[in-house]
């Protein structure tokens, strides 16, 4: 759903409740439909991480997000191979580890 910002645009107070039939997970998305001299970005945007939700034994899956999911992290990997932007080879060996870790999950979600 949407949620609209107070009159300045700047604030919006959340509170509510939805909800679920199956598992699965949520998360919470902000953003302007355009560039703002209030945030230093082209295109302001935030959100949270996924809340996951078990609704009884059944934990979320989704082999369609989760492929979905694979194949950003494969994008992210190879942007972060193709980058010199990190301070050390150190540093960029610990990020290809974590997307070596999410690559993991993700798979095991698909299967």
């Amino acid at each position: 759903r949407t949620i609209p910002a107070d009159e300045s645009g700047r604030y919006a107070d959340i509170s509510g409740s939805v909800e679920v039939d199956r598992s699965g997970w949520l998360l919470l998305r902000a953003w302007n439909d355009g560039p703002s001299r209030d945030v230093f970005d082209r295109w302001p945007y935030a959100t949270t991480n996924p809340v996951f939700i078990q609704v009884g034994r059944n934990g979320p899956r989704s082999s369609a997000d989760a492929e979905y999911f694979l194949q950003w992290i494969e994008r992210v990997r190879e942007a972060t191979l193709a980058s010199a932007d990190y301070n050390s080879e150190e540093e960029k060996k610990a990020v290809l580890r974590n997307i070596d870790a999410a690559h993991a999950a993700f798979e095991k979600c698909r299967q």
